[in-house]
């Protein structure tokens, strides 16, 4: 990009830019996705408190979670947490940094670590996802599973461990 396409584009009197007054963070894989998502949520607790969860009692940090979204009790939230539309966490379930997309359903007791999961996406009970794992739409994770640094397509269901990070087809 920077020594073939720009330079062309420079010459061709065709790159144009734009002068932004906030803060800007190039986003290209998961991790990076999930560290800007935590910037944007301290932006939010310093300027716009009242669009996060109060601190205390479940919250333990920075949550940003749609009012469709359920969270059952016992559960431990944060930090650096965002709950979709129409989400389910269920009783006990512990989340830190981690998306889940719309749909998605943590069950009894899951642990979900720096991870996101996709749009009407299932974590099992008992079962602990973490890694920067990312579940495409519509993973059915099984319960009593640990599942570590998993890309994992859409539709498919997994009823095994996942013990080192590989991409799941």
């Amino acid at each position: 990009m920077e020594k073939e396409v720009l330079p062309s584009l420079a010459a061709d009197e065709q790159l144009y830019c734009k002068q932004l007054d906030g803060w800007w963070m190039n986003i290209k894989k998961p991790p990076s996705f999930l560290q800007g998502t935590s910037f944007y949520l301290d932006y939010l607790r310093k300027h716009r408190p009242a669009e996060l969860l109060p601190l205390g009692g479940t919250c333990c940090g920075n949550v940003l979670m749609d009012p469709s979204a359920t969270v059952g009790k016992g559960c431990k939230l944060g930090p650096d947490v965002v709950i979709g539309p129409g989400c389910v966490v269920e009783d006990g379930a512990r989340l830190s940094r981690c998306i889940m997309l719309e749909g998605s359903r943590v069950c009894q007791h899951a642990n979900v670590l720096d991870s996101i999961l996709g749009w009407k996406s299932t974590i099992g009970r008992w079962t602990r996802v973490e890694g920067v794992s990312v579940l495409g739409e519509d993973v059915q994770i099984g319960s009593e599973l640990a599942i570590f640094g998993a890309l994992i397509l859409p539709h498919k269901v997994i009823d095994s461990n996942v013990t080192e990070p590989q991409i799941i087809m």
